[in-house]
């Protein structure tokens, strides 16, 4: 009994990476594009970016850090910037747990 226990519990184990692998357990975000216009309908600025509720703990560099796998692929003033520009009138110091932000994403 205790054998087949086991071996039922490893190919419940063996689904479950399966399923995380191919399917995933987080949900995917679309990056959205922010266009900005001039009175004379000119595109001034493209920039990518995801709606994300944060967390205990985030900070705008770690939620772009995840984003982009653990680097940081421009300046973290870069970063801090289109941040302020995605979300007017929000520092980069006043992220409140529990409210969602726009994040920008870089290619």
């Amino acid at each position: 009994m205790k054998r087949m226990l086991t071996l039922f519990a490893f190919l419940f184990l063996i689904y479950i990476i399966y399923y995380d692998l191919k399917i995933g357990t987080l949900p995917f975000t679309q990056p959205v594009f922010l266009s900005q216009q001039t009175p004379n309908n000119k595109v001034v600025n493209h920039q990518q970016y995801v709606v994300i509720k944060v967390k205990e703990g985030d900070t705008v560099l770690s939620v772009v850090e995840n984003l982009h796998h653990h680097t940081l692929p421009v300046s973290i003033e870069t970063i801090i910037h289109d941040f302020e520009q995605l979300n007017p009138n929000i520092s980069v110091h006043q992220l409140k747990i529990g409210n969602s932000y726009k994040f920008p994403v870089y290619k």
